[in-house]
């Protein structure tokens, strides 16, 4: 918490003025980078047409994006994904019936 209100300049009362708790600020950041990484694929699909080409654009779009995605520490989502699973040990998933 501490770099992130060093990193936006901000108090830690200003964050949780806007976010109850830490969990709720940890799930708007993982919509975010849901939405930045959902919104890049998607510009790259738009372009095409055929199921084909658009699968093929999809694949394309993350060899594209891994540059950045090395440069920003990893993807956002499989991070923040790792990161809650730390943060919660107890919330593991189990697969049915076991």
């Amino acid at each position: 918490m501490s770099m992130l209100t060093k990193a936006l300049g901000l108090t830690k009362g200003a964050v949780y003025g806007h976010f109850p708790d830490k969990d709720a600020l940890a799930v708007e950041a993982f919509r975010h980078s849901v939405r930045q990484v959902s919104e890049r694929v998607r510009a790259q699909l738009l372009p095409h047409e055929s199921p084909v080409d658009r699968l093929r654009a999809f694949a394309q779009a993350f060899l594209d994006f891994y540059g950045d995605i090395v440069k920003a520490g990893g993807c956002p989502i499989l991070n923040t994904a790792a990161d809650a699973d730390d943060a919660h040990p107890g919330c593991t998933r189990r697969s049915p019936g076991s």
